[in-house]
Parts: structure tokens; C-alpha cells; sequence
């Protein structure tokens, strides 16, 4: 019988490739997912191993290409959601994307923005990102997301205090947008640091 696990890691990738690979280390390999479900079926312990692919800021068409490419490599491939989103035919504009990228619709990229790969184990580190500029540019990217949120949440905080936007609503939309402040602050704050750690490292060997 297949093991489900319902859990929700919002941006931390590297928290969500640790989870797959404890879970693969116990003996568990990924067949399915949702937008908070895992599902697993039983397998030798640590025979597969996975790795956590950003892809929001490509378009859909990219997304399978990509995918494509992948799968002629030996990785399989799952989509998985960043966001809690349930509607259907949505649209949503990306402005840290690039080129169509920036559109995400449902059906289509939306929900979808990243991918979980997976391989058999074969003593080769599981990196698709090995380049320090493409790590960087990797990076700054996911960084993106969250920054751009934030300086969105905060133009909206600071529209607030105009006149002519204050009603009894005013309060709670204020306390939402400082919300969205804190809670992106951390994913911000963690791939600036990494995006930092790769510059140094770069300078160093260049």
C-alpha cells in the first residue's frame, strides 16, 4: 500500500529535497504529487535520490522542453506548486520572469513552478547547477520572487496611508501587508545570502 504525506514547505526548497531524500533513505520512492501530497511507494532504501528544480520563471512551453530534455538524461520529473492557489483558469503576471515566462495561466504553468527530478543513485553528485555565474543567475531568480513581493507589499502598505484610501478596512489590509513583509523577509534574506556566497566564492577562483 503507497504512503501519503501531506506537507507544505513554501519556499524552502532545500528543505523539501531533504525531505524526499530522508524519505528515499527510509525506502520510499515519490510516484505522485499534489499540491500538499506526497505519495510514495516502497523501494530499496536510498536507490533514488532527488533534487529541486526552480522553473517559474520559464514559460510553460519551456517547462516541457526542459522536462523533455531531462527524461532523455535518465531524470524523471514531477510538477510541483510554490503557492496554495485552488482557482481555475487563472492568470497571473510574473515581473521577475523572463519573456513569456512572465505569464503563468491554469490550465499551463500555473501551479507549477518548480520541478522534483529524480535519479537512481549512482555516487555522482545530483546537481544540475555547477558554474558559478549559473548559480548566481539560478539563485537570484527564487530571490526574486520573494523580493519582489515584498516591495509590492510595501507599496501597497505605504498607498494605504493616503487619504483617500483610508476606510474601516484600512487597519487589516495594513496588518496583510506587513504580514506578507515578514513572511517573505526570511526566503529573501536566505538566497540573498547564498546569491552572496557564490559572488565571493567567484571572485576567489576567477
Amino acid at each position: 500500500m503507497n504512503k501519503r504525506v501531506y506537507r507544505y514547505f513554501l519556499g524552502f526548497l532545500e528543505k523539501q529535497e531533504k525531505f524526499l531524500n530522508d524519505m528515499s533513505a527510509k525506502g520510499y520512492r515519490l510516484v505522485k504529487t499534489e499540491k500538499l501530497l506526497y505519495e510514495f511507494e516502497t523501494c530499496t532504501p536510498e536507490k533514488y535520490e532527488y533534487c529541486i528544480e526552480f522553473v517559474a520563471d520559464k514559460s510553460y512551453k519551456e517547462i516541457k522542453e526542459y522536462q523533455e530534455f531531462l527524461a532523455s538524461m535518465g531524470f524523471r520529473s514531477f510538477n510541483k506548486n510554490l503557492n496554495l492557489n485552488y482557482s481555475h483558469g487563472k492568470v497571473r503576471w510574473r515581473p521577475w520572469a523572463k519573456g513569456m515566462g512572465q505569464i503563468a495561466a491554469n490550465p499551463g504553468s500555473y501551479n507549477k513552478e518548480i520541478l522534483i527530478l529524480e535519479k537512481e543513485r549512482d555516487g555522482n553528485p545530483f546537481k544540475l547547477h555547477t558554474d558559478f555565474r549559473d548559480l548566481i543567475s539560478y539563485y537570484k531568480s527564487i530571490r526574486n520572487i520573494y523580493l519582489t513581493t515584498m516591495v509590492l507589499a510595501l507599496a501597497f502598505f505605504i498607498w494605504s496611508f493616503f487619504p483617500h484610501f483610508i476606510t474601516n478596512g484600512t487597519i487589516v489590509f495594513r496588518m496583510a501587508m506587513a504580514a506578507i513583509e515578514l513572511i517573505f523577509l526570511i526566503p529573501t534574506i536566505m538566497y540573498t545570502r547564498i546569491v552572496l556566497e557564490y559572488k565571493n566564492e567567484l571572485k576567489i577562483y576567477e
